[in-house]
């Protein structure tokens, strides 16, 4: 089974289709069929949310084991507390996920005595009575055990892995296959054991998703950082952190149009590279002179994408679909998380002018920017004489709010306009 919300969903529509009532650990007792479905949340609440919000439009619910002491997040923290009161609202039912090495516990006693504790804690943050318990990587003493606690559920009682099938995706591998075991139709009830934080859209790797969870962490370090910390966002390092991690999952877009596809510019480009950079009439407007060999175009491509980069400015290639022939450029740069804004300049090979690509580019990379970046305004600058640019901004709806800016290109004193697209 792959770890994505699509196969989830598939899951449970199979579960449906095969006649299991889903169940919570009370009222399976005289069912045909019975499925009690669990969630340990171990490591982000987000994640658990999500999976809430599937399973609540699928018309289900599940228990979510929520950790009292972890460094992962802090349920008594008012974002944690929102996220929980929403996967409540959802149909979701909380539970305690008790991590037993937290303490020294030698004894049944010891065990009741502090779930209990636990409970307790839980309860009040919750302002509701919890009184169902999963165990955080249970020992192999307390499994024997079958702990009974008096007017609380143990999710790994014995009678829940006797009687029921138990199946789990710990570290994101399925002991069994749980497909064929719901196709099998051998066991009359099941135990289902998942962990919101390995499920997302598309397949990912186990390297993808934890890199992404670092990242996300790194945002959220941010944004606590920046409400705490008198003209946080001026600190230039704490900006640059924020927008390589903004950059980075930019670039993830798939930036892929009708006749287009938008990537990186690598130096399998060269050719093209020259190609543009050579013509003359396209270097009318820039402020660099037209190439005379590759090795121009060569020290031009290590010298700008190195300055570039250290900008933190975005490039893309822009390339037919058909032959992905490099026929021009795009650079999003001066981008300004805080007043949600950035520019955008382009190049583009002159025989390819003309038949609406670089309006078509343009589209597609101010709607990311919109969307992934979420920007509210994109500017763009034309020489007040380059007619054909000022045209593709027209036609992209942009708005004229400066007309006279000047500039020193290649020595000489140059009026621009500038243009403004709002999301």
């Amino acid at each position: 089974m792959e770890f994505t919300y699509l196969a989830y969903e598939k899951l449970i529509k199979q579960l449906k289709d095969k006649g299991y009532k889903f169940c919570d650990y009370t009222n399976y007792i005289g069912e045909n069929k019975a499925v009690i479905l669990r969630h340990d949340v171990d490591t982000s609440l987000n994640k658990a949310l999500e999976m809430a919000k599937l399973e609540k439009k699928l018309g289900i619910s599940a228990y979510y084991f929520v950790l009292l002491s972890t460094d992962f997040y802090n349920i008594n923290s008012e974002k944690s507390l929102k996220i929980l009161k929403e996967i409540r609202k959802l149909g979701g039912r909380i539970g305690l996920h008790f991590d037993e090495k937290k303490y020294n516990l030698k004894s049944k006693e010891d065990y009741i005595k502090y779930v209990n504790y636990e409970l307790d804690i839980l309860s009040r943050v919750l302002e509701e009575k919890i009184d169902v318990v999963s165990m955080h990587r249970p020992s192999k003493d307390f499994l024997e055990m079958d702990l009974e606690i008096p007017n609380v559920i143990n999710s790994y009682q014995k009678k829940f892995f006797n009687d029921f099938k138990y199946v789990s995706d710990s570290r994101m591998s399925w002991r069994e296959n749980v497909e064929e075991i719901v196709d099998s139709e051998k066991y009359s009830q099941l135990h289902i054991l998942t962990h919101p934080f390995w499920y997302s859209e598309k397949i990912e790797s186990m390297e993808e998703k934890l890199e992404q969870f670092l990242k996300l962490a790194i945002k959220e370090r941010y944004e606590s950082l920046e409400d705490n910390i008198r003209d946080f966002e001026n600190i230039q390092t704490c900006k640059e952190v924020l927008l390589n991690l903004e950059i980075e999952k930019f670039y993830k877009n798939n930036f892929i149009t009708q006749r287009l596809i938008l990537r990186k510019i690598n130096l399998n480009d060269l050719d093209d590279l020259f190609e543009i950079n050579s013509n003359p009439s396209t270097c009318k407007y820039l402020n660099w002179e037209a190439h005379k060999t590759k090795k121009e175009t060569l020290n031009f491509f290590n010298r700008v994408f190195e300055s570039y980069n250290k900008k933190n400015d975005i490039f893309l290639g822009i390339r037919l679909k058909d032959n992905k022939k490099l026929i021009g450029m795009l650079r999003i740069y001066k981008i300004n998380l805080k007043e949600k804004s950035a520019e955008i300049s382009y190049i583009q090979n002159e025989n390819y002018c003309n038949k609406g690509y670089m309006k078509e580019a343009l589209n597609c990379v101010i709607s990311s920017s919109f969307k992934t970046l979420k920007l509210n305004h994109i500017y763009m600058e034309v020489m007040f004489e380059n007619i054909a640019s000022e045209k593709v901004m027209l036609n992209l709806g942009m708005k004229l709010v400066e007309s006279e800016i000047y500039y020193f290109i290649k020595n000489e004193k140059k009026r621009y306009k500038r243009y403004r697209k709002d999301k």
